[in-house]
């Protein structure tokens, strides 16, 4: 199943549960959240940092991503897609 099959069904499921459900929704929340994250997210453009080097935004949360060698954001654990 992919991810964003996963997603739908997480998301229909909460609909046809309804609220008399014992799942919270802050969980299925969570797990949609966890899903969308494996998704791979190109870095927004590079920036300069105050020391002249230069730095690649997180796609998702904006966090500083230092090295093309970061496979998700240390920060959000974003999957990142860097361009070949």
């Amino acid at each position: 199943m992919e991810n964003r099959e996963a997603i739908a069904n997480i998301e229909y499921a909460r609909k046809w549960l309804g609220s008399e459900s014992d799942f919270s929704d802050e969980a299925l929340d969570m797990a949609i959240s966890a899903l969308e994250k494996q998704e791979p997210m190109k870095p927004m453009a590079p920036e300069l940092d105050p020391l002249g080097g230069v730095t690649h935004p997180c796609g998702n949360c904006g966090g500083e991503l230092v090295s093309k060698f970061h496979d998700f954001c240390p920060w959000c654990g974003q999957a990142i897609k860097w361009e070949e």
